[in-house]
């Protein structure tokens, strides 16, 4: 049987994604979990898939850690240093070569050719990596996951303060639930026909934060104040209003300004189905219940 194995496995992502892949019916026994922290798989353990340690951020992972691996997830890294990154994502590449595995699916960076963040030319270069590597592939380019752009705690705190700040110059914002994105690894995994070909996976309705703001009015039965301003002054409205803690998602904002997130593309929809891409408001009331 295929053997599919998921990078970050503990983590909400590839937690998410193994979920689905055995709701499609794939045997928890041909899925191989690779966990950092072996204090976080008790869940996955449950599940009956095989476990093993696969920290691809040290030089002890290697062609034996995917020993047996025929399809593989490969979650990018979360670590801020960019060529530090690069080094970790040549790993994991150099490995799968070694290995023998037949099939990446990587998830990278929606649009990254038109974006100014510069985690798009890490996303661009692992994703040449991998075509230079001779593996079969698909590129699932990712936008910004919904619970990080409206967390739960922001949003709570939007709703208690009547406001909500917003750092995007009004622009059109792409962001989609981390569960739809689960949906559509599992999809690409399982279904022949996505080899060689790279997806853009975002929304194909973007927002604006006065969408939101209208949202967050609806759901919550309380009128929501839209305040566009510079991050320096959203950190010091957040800090006269109790919340120092809120900056970092305001931060994320000014890397929407270059309109990066008006890109769209009916890629997820034509994955997982339009009707199952979760919309904002669906998320804030699910967070508001």
């Amino acid at each position: 049987m295929t053997k599919i194995g998921v990078l970050g496995a503990t983590g909400l992502l590839g937690t998410a994604t193994i979920n689905h892949l055995i709701e499609q019916g794939v045997t928890p026994a041909d899925i191989v979990g690779f966990y950092r922290n072996e204090n976080k798989t008790a869940g996955l353990k449950q599940l009956g898939l095989t476990l093993r340690y696969g920290d691809y951020s040290q030089p002890s992972f290697n062609s034996d850690t995917l020993a047996g691996i025929d399809r593989l997830l490969f979650i990018s890294s979360s670590e801020e240093d960019n060529l530090v990154r690069l080094q970790e994502h040549l790993r994991v590449v150099n490995a799968a070569k070694q290995a023998g595995v037949s099939y990446i699916a990587y998830t990278g960076m929606a649009f990254p050719n038109d974006t100014s963040m510069p985690m798009g030319n890490v996303h661009l270069a692992t994703e040449y990596m991998i075509k230079a590597s001779g593996i079969n592939f698909t590129m699932m380019r990712n936008s910004f996951y919904t619970e990080v752009i409206l967390s739960p705690e922001e949003v709570q705190f939007e709703v208690k303060t009547g406001k909500i700040f917003s750092n995007t110059n009004g622009v059109k914002l792409n962001f989609v639930a981390r569960d739809d994105y689960a949906k559509a690894n599992a999809k690409v995994l399982t279904t022949p026909g996505y080899e060689g070909r790279t997806l853009e996976l975002g929304s194909n309705h973007p927002y604006t934060f006065a969408d939101i703001a209208s949202d967050l009015s609806s759901v919550s039965g309380h009128p929501i104040e839209l305040v566009e301003e510079p991050a320096e002054q959203i950190e010091r409205d957040l800090t006269a209003l109790g919340d120092k803690n809120a900056l970092f998602f305001y931060q994320l904002h000014a890397g929407y300004q270059d309109g990066w997130g008006a890109h769209i593309s009916n890629d997820l929809a034509d994955l997982i189905g339009e009707n199952n891409i979760t919309t904002p408001k669906q998320t804030i009331q699910d967070y508001l219940k």
